[in-house]
């Protein structure tokens, strides 16, 4: 964690504002594949570095980042995009020293209009000038649409892969999804790697993490994946 959270910074690094990636929406192509527990403990790392950080549980379907945090439910983003009162009245503070929390809140009956509204556009612009980083939990690819409305209006997505979580094909067809939003997809992180995993003293996590970057296309017309050492 603290090593992703390090390389963060070099996600669509811009020189001229010595800046990278702001708002990262973080994903999975399946279930169960440690998606939410990372984000917010990505958050804590953030938030103990200094760093100003938000995390917004954006899956408000299946709302899960309240009882990681140990706070209420009841209110949260939700109800944010349907009222007129600021998102800052929603945001829960004091759990971790610069660590700031919005909950999903009361399941809507269509998040993805909620998701895709002009109002949540303004928020992660808000979001971006008040924060040093803010990471969203969403929903996995494929089930529903809420991922594809948010992955155009955040900085980058990344993808959570669980080792023997999900399969080959699994990973692709969410890769592909990603890519028809045309969105910034930053890599893929690989979940549940232990020590005994055979791979593990090569990618050793101490000196760099291996990321799986959207296909490339070839003279023949055929995407490859790309294989990054720097993410």
């Amino acid at each position: 964690l603290r090593s992703l959270a390090m390389n963060l910074r070099y996600i669509n690094y811009d020189e001229a504002n010595d800046e990278g990636a702001k708002i990262i929406a973080l994903t999975s192509a399946a279930a169960g594949e440690g998606k939410t527990t990372l984000t917010y403990n990505l958050g804590i790392v953030l938030a103990e570095l200094g760093l100003h950080v938000l995390v917004v549980d954006a899956n408000m379907r299946k709302a899960s980042i309240h009882e990681l945090a140990k706070i209420t439910n009841e209110i949260g983003l939700s109800m944010a995009l349907s009222s007129n009162k600021p998102w800052s009245e929603f945001v829960h503070t004091g759990q971790v020293e610069n660590l700031d929390v919005i909950t999903a809140g009361p399941t809507p009956s269509n998040p993805v209009a909620l998701l895709n509204s002009k109002k949540m556009r303004q928020y992660i612009n808000e979001w971006r000038e008040t924060y040093d980083y803010v990471l969203l939990d969403t929903p996995t690819v494929g089930i529903t649409a809420d991922v594809q409305s948010l992955a155009s209006q955040v900085d980058s997505v990344i993808l959570i892969n669980g080792v023997e979580r999900s399969s080959r094909n699994a990973v692709n067809h969410a890769m592909e999804v990603l890519q028809m939003t045309r969105c910034h997809l930053a890599g893929l992180v690989a979940n549940f790697v232990t020590r005994n995993d055979e791979y593990y003293a090569y990618l050793d996590s101490s000196s760099y993490n291996q990321a799986y970057l959207p296909p490339a296309k070839t003279s023949g017309g055929k995407s490859q994946p790309q294989i990054s050492g720097s993410v």
